[in-house]
């Protein structure tokens, strides 16, 4: 997998073919917030004046790395270049810098996210989640904000061991004085409450007395005399069944069927690829699609104006071929690999999931 910076560098040997001036990274040999010094440079005057200067990397790992400026001025006798705004640190002997006409690094940093977000759909980060426990009577649930893509919706269903209403509660503890249980009869069971309050937990069973269960970790809402469970034994696979549900808006689940209630759900869903925030950050997105949309992205969506008419030909040619590209490759390598998801990122307004047999099964609505 490809990082950030060498996605980043990449895309600066393409943006070549257009305007011929993006330069490798160098190291300078001194500086301040508002200067570098490269006694290696030798260029004329003002040569890299309005050029994009990016800090890399900073001796020290600290600012001013990350940062980026405007180059104002360049001197050729003292080979140093001013820039604008100030960075919140001085650049220092031995830190890294990169110089770039038209596009800055912001620039082709949020190009790259952005198509790595747009190819989710094509090459999904599959991921499950089974933590929602139906409720007595709702049909609303709101899900982690990571779930987004949704794929598909299984009830998993294990034996019911025992039930009933709790007489009292505590960190660790859920209690029913109703009863009678064999002492850690239901150690590695899995107690579910699924009305009154609390509802909506589960945790595994440590141990149990006469009349009370031990849970490994602590209730974020201590159960109470409304708190009514279901003991599951999770030793045993459940059996699933894939649900229906009417719709998912941002990321609260509508269900449009009765279920068992202190159940889970087991939601399949593509979970968003992460940001690159980092020179050194990677994505399981294939580097080749990634550098040709991002290309793409940098070039018809900056509001860049180019010094000639050839200049801006070249770009669009450039833009054209590489937005060519990207579709022969996910055509050749996306398709076995993509999402059927419910709602697909990139796109705006409704869409409808369809299941296998043609009917419609939900819709996602982004509000």
């Amino acid at each position: 997998m490809a990082t950030r910076k060498e996605l980043r560098q990449a895309i600066d040997q393409r943006l070549r073919l257009i305007h011929g001036s993006a330069t490798a990274t160098r190291t300078a040999t001194g500086g301040s917030t508002t200067t570098l010094v490269d006694t290696a440079r030798g260029e004329a005057d003002n040569f890299w004046a309005t050029y994009w200067l990016f800090i890399p990397t900073t001796s020290d790992t600290l600012a001013p790395q990350g940062e980026e400026a405007l180059v104002t001025a360049f001197s050729a006798v003292t080979d140093t270049l001013t820039f604008e705004p100030a960075m919140t640190a001085a650049i220092g002997n031995t830190d890294t810098y990169e110089l770039r006409r038209y596009f800055s690094a912001e620039m082709i940093h949020g190009a790259i996210n952005a198509a790595i977000e747009e190819c989710l759909v094509h090459f999904p980060n599959l991921a499950v989640d089974e933590t929602t426990v139906i409720k007595t009577d709702i049909s609303e649930y709101t899900l982690a904000a990571t779930i987004a893509d949704i794929q598909r919706i299984d009830l998993l269903h294990h034996e019911v061991k025992n039930q009933g209403t709790a007489t009292a509660g505590a960190a660790l503890t859920l209690t029913d004085t109703g009863k009678a249980w064999t002492v850690n009869d239901y150690a590695g069971y899995e107690v579910a409450i699924y009305d009154g309050t609390g509802a909506g937990q589960y945790r595994t069973i440590s141990s149990n007395t006469a009349t009370a269960l031990t849970v490994f970790v602590a209730w974020t809402t201590n159960p109470d005399s409304t708190s009514k469970y279901k003991i599951k034994d999770v030793t045993v696979s459940p059996t699933s069944a894939n649900i229906a549900f009417m719709r998912y808006v941002n990321n609260v689940l509508y269900l449009n069927q009765v279920l068992d209630e202190g159940q889970r759900l087991r939601i399949t869903y593509a979970a968003a690829h992460a940001k690159l925030t980092s020179d050194t950050s990677t994505t399981s997105i294939p580097e080749t699609l990634i550098i040709d949309r991002a290309l793409y992205r940098v070039l018809t969506g900056a509001s860049i104006v180019l010094p000639s008419d050839d200049m801006a030909r070249r770009a669009n040619q450039v833009a054209q071929a590489s937005w060519d590209s990207s579709q022969r490759f996910i055509n050749a390598n996306g398709g076995k690999h993509a999402s059927r998801s419910l709602w697909n990122r990139g796109s705006t307004g409704r869409k409808t999931w369809w299941g296998g047999s043609g009917r419609s099964i939900g819709t996602r609505e982004k509000v």
